[in-house]
């Protein structure tokens, strides 16, 4: 049943959660030993055509490339953790899972939208424990709490949000829509909401665990950790990006850390 090229992998976490990674070619495949882990932003997977000729591209540039498709996307849920900004908690167990499948590779990241704010929690996470050997992130919030609230400051901003929030009720209720977590959800409210933070308030926070959307941006938030990334990070971002604002960059920090590494 898989859209797109590729081999689907389920991965089976320590706390019994479930996620996929979408091997572009299989991992037995003699493509040397680059491997570069692509994570999707909201809204997307490994099938989406724009993950799928990244995969295409990263190919012909001589890496194996390997999304990954978060807790919930291809399979019921196990656990009570959905495809969310607090995903960045499983990067590390992945990756530790790509090195068990390709012992002698050498791993790269490349996060897009949310994926590459989940990267960056990861690596400020880590520091040098990472796995990775460098990292790219486009279009990523690095600043949670003003991505989001950027994302309601004005009636084309609420538009955009709208268009986001209606593909994410999709993309988070998919996988707790036939699990045993359910009841946590309020599947009305999730529904009628028109904004990001409202589904995050209907679903996201009761079944994670969080008391309101602010307390689920701060304790996912790249932003506070930025200093402790310890590897070569590439952030991209388009001026005229309609979602995340340009103005949301923390862009002093980001000197900092640049100055830190060199």
């Amino acid at each position: 049943s898989m859209h797109g090229v590729g081999q689907l992998e389920h991965v089976t976490l320590s706390d019994g959660g479930e996620v996929s990674l979408h091997w572009y070619d299989p991992p037995t495949a003699p493509r040397g030993n680059r491997i570069l882990l692509v994570l999707p932003g909201l809204n997307n997977d490994s099938r989406t055509s724009f993950v799928q000729a990244t995969m295409r591209h990263l190919r012909s540039e001589g890496f194996q490339a390997v999304a990954l498709n978060y807790r919930g996307l291809t399979s019921s849920l196990k656990t009570p953790k959905l495809a969310c900004a607090a995903s960045w908690v499983d990067i590390q167990e992945v990756a530790q899972h790509i090195q068990k499948v390709k012992p002698n590779s050498e791993l790269f990241g490349l996060g897009f939208s949310l994926g590459g704010g989940m990267l960056l929690r990861h690596l400020g996470s880590e520091g040098g424990n990472t796995l990775f050997k460098a990292a790219v992130t486009v279009a990523a919030p690095v600043d949670f709490p003003a991505a989001s609230l950027a994302l309601e400051s004005s009636r084309r901003k609420l538009f955009m949000n709208f268009m986001v929030s209606t593909g994410a009720k999709a993309f988070m209720l998919k996988g707790i829509i036939n699990s045993k977590f359910r009841h946590l959800v309020d599947f009305r409210r999730v529904l009628l909401a028109t904004r990001l933070s409202q589904i995050e308030e209907a679903l996201v926070c009761p079944v994670m665990g969080f008391p309101d959307p602010l307390e689920y941006y701060k304790a996912n938030d790249p932003r506070v950790l930025l200093q402790n990334i310890s590897v070569p990070t590439l952030v991209v971002n388009a001026e005229d990006d309609p979602v995340i604002s340009i103005n949301t960059l923390p862009f002093e920090e980001l000197k900092r850390c640049y100055d830190n590494i060199q």
